[in-house]
């Protein structure tokens, strides 16, 4: 199915072309397109302005995204004396339509870009990874969109999804479920401070306890019995003194001499 749109030059507002493509184009987006005009003194960057009725066709060599007509006139970087290492990767889409919405599967991806990094694995999420060409001068503006994507030099069924923004930084990263399978830059460990240990207090030594030392009991006291002399007659009586039967004489106990009488 053909699509038409007038294209206006980046370097003369006045320039406007009738071109075909092949997809749906948005307003504003700017495409570096070779010898769309020649002879006209313009360059190779325009920007979708208006629909049209016909037109030739079109292939964009390179998108530059929405207003990105300062992008696509700068000068392209000399080249550096040793081209950076790059691996070739398919997207299911162009830079700037890619998908608004996260997807669920994978589709076939026949769109080559080119990474610093040769697998999936490799991707480390908030890090600048896609370019539009081998020596990785030109970024890959992917809008703020999400891409299938898989390694390699040949179109192929996406292996995983990757949301890019415009300087062809990969921010976040999903399989083909969508499920999240983002890899930050690895954190520094925070060294855990080492927990004080609480002294241990020595015992306190308790004092002997003294044996008691028995005491011998004490006798029981002895009863002083006064001496009595009887008389010649004296009275006898039966009394118990001290638990013991004792006669009584003369209303007295005690002990009797034998001196004069009995």
């Amino acid at each position: 199915m053909a699509f038409y749109y007038q294209l206006q030059s980046c370097d003369n507002a006045s320039v406007i072309v009738d071109a075909q493509f092949q997809a749906q184009q948005t307003f504003n987006y700017v495409f570096l397109i070779y010898g769309l005009a020649p002879g006209q003194g313009v360059g190779n960057c325009w920007r979708v302005y208006g629909t049209a009725n016909s037109g030739q066709f079109v292939y964009p060599a390179a998108d530059y995204g929405l207003n990105g007509c300062s992008s696509c006139n700068a000068p392209t970087p000399a080249p550096s004396a040793t081209p950076p290492t790059s691996y070739s990767w398919q997207f299911n889409a162009v830079q700037g339509n890619g998908s608004q919405v996260k997807p669920t599967s994978c589709v076939n991806c026949p769109t080559t870009v080119w990474s610093d990094v040769q697998t999936e694995s490799a991707i480390v999420c908030g890090t600048k990874h896609f370019w539009l060409d081998s020596n990785l001068t030109l970024p890959f503006i992917g809008s703020n969109q999400y891409y299938n994507a898989v390694p390699g030099v040949s179109p192929a069924t996406g292996e995983a999804t990757f949301l890019i923004a415009n300087d062809g930084t990969v921010t976040d990263k999903f399989d083909c479920n969508g499920n999240n399978i983002c890899l930050g830059p690895v954190p520094t460990p925070v060294p855990t401070a080492p927990v004080p240990t609480a002294p241990v207090p020595s015992p306190v030594p308790t004092a002997p306890i003294p044996t008691p030392v028995p005491t011998a009991p004490s006798p029981a006291p002895v009863v002083a019995v006064p001496d009595y002399c009887l008389s010649s007659t004296n009275s006898v009586t039966f009394e118990v003194l001290g638990g013991v039967n004792k006669y009584v004489f003369g209303g007295n106990y005690g002990l009797y001499g034998s001196g004069t009488g009995v």
